[in-house]
């Protein structure tokens, strides 16, 4: 039976298509045969919302021939296991804005697509960073987390010491070799793993993860970054796609009087910050889609702050906003300047 299969899924790819659909529908119906010569790529594909392996064979098989998406080629197999297993999988993220145990967890009916299935936020400390955190993690769907103390960037570390290794070494399969295995090792089932590792960072053990339609992090370590920021960047665009890059400045002599920054030499922290705001400046060049915000535009009667959510495709309230912008957001005393924002507001 599995040589009919190969043969009737070429004869499909040469345009013998309606006798092999049928013969591929009658064979899924009776069980899901897994073709060897694909297998292994698809155990590593990055299509871990079909729960099994076979699933996940069977549908890439038909993807690749008929040239579908998965939904359409579950329809065309029709397969009762592989059609259920679309309905209790997972979506490519999962959204936010709850109100139960998870403070991103949302009850009933799905929150509706936003623009962006990722959003990370570029920024350095004293920023309002944190804020802003509250407020996206505020609209429902959406999940961003804090800091990570750039896990992330090691992420990146480990993905480009083996690219480095593979492409030096690309012959290197046998035991004799200094660096064997090298030649063995696939790059592209590492990256589709280590998008699975992302992701379940950033979920974590959040409750009614089906609903999070957008998530993200953020983060203020760039600078350590500096010497490989662009390549760092693209890796965050494999691992995070259809994203948006929200980078979030604040003016610097503002930053150096404000906690951690005015334990340095003036000098030194401005010196730090341009260099930061240099590599931020290069993000419109390494990615397509980039909001520029600034921490005066925190307001409850910022312009800028409801173009953000235009662009993320959200619906502004000014009461939930308003209500955010009064709570004590990162390392208290600070917020109360930006708890008057709101106040100030109502009468702009």
């Amino acid at each position: 039976m599995r040589v009919l299969y190969h043969f009737m899924s070429l004869a499909a790819g040469y345009g013998w298509g309606s006798f092999s659909r049928a013969l591929a529908r009658g064979l899924a119906r009776c069980w899901l045969i897994t073709p060897p010569w694909c297998l292994k790529k698809i155990l590593f594909a990055d299509l871990d919302r079909f729960k099994t392996p076979e699933a996940r064979a069977t549908i890439v098989l038909a993807c690749e021939l008929y040239k579908l998406e998965p939904e359409e080629a579950a329809k065309l197999l029709h397969c009762e296991q592989i059609e259920a297993l679309l309905n209790v999988s997972l979506p490519p993220v999962a959204g936010g804005g709850l109100k139960a145990e998870s403070p991103n967890a949302v009850q009933g009916a799905r929150p509706p697509r936003l623009n962006y299935d990722h959003i990370l936020i570029f920024s350095y400390g004293r920023t309002g960073s944190t804020l802003l955190m509250g407020l996206l993690n505020a609209i429902p769907g959406v999940l961003i987390r804090g800091e990570n103390h750039n896990a992330l960037y090691h992420l990146f570390q480990f993905f480009d010491a083996l690219s480095r290794t593979h492409t030096a070494h690309p012959k290197a399969v046998m035991t004799t070799q200094p660096w064997f295995g090298a030649g063995d090792l696939k790059l592209s089932y590492m990256l589709a793993d280590l998008r699975r590792v992302a992701r379940e960072i950033l979920l974590g053990q959040v409750a009614h993860r089906e609903q999070i339609r957008c998530l993200g992090f953020k983060e203020i370590r760039y600078l350590d970054t500096a010497e490989d920021f662009d390549e760092y960047v693209g890796f965050l665009k494999d691992i995070f796609p259809n994203a948006l890059y929200i980078v979030n400045r604040r003016e610097h002599a503002e930053v150096t009087g404000s906690d951690f920054w005015s334990r340095l030499p003036t000098d030194a922290a401005v010196a730090d910050l341009r260099k930061i705001d240099q590599l931020f400046d290069r993000l419109r060049e390494l990615h397509s889609h980039v909001f520029e915000l600034n921490y005066s535009d925190i307001s409850l009667g910022s312009a800028r702050l409801r173009a953000l959510y235009d662009t993320i495709g959200a619906h502004f309230s000014p009461e939930e906003v308003e209500a955010i912008l009064g709570l004590v957001h990162g390392y208290a005393p600070v917020q109360e300047r930006i708890r008057q924002l709101a106040k100030s507001a109502k009468t702009q």
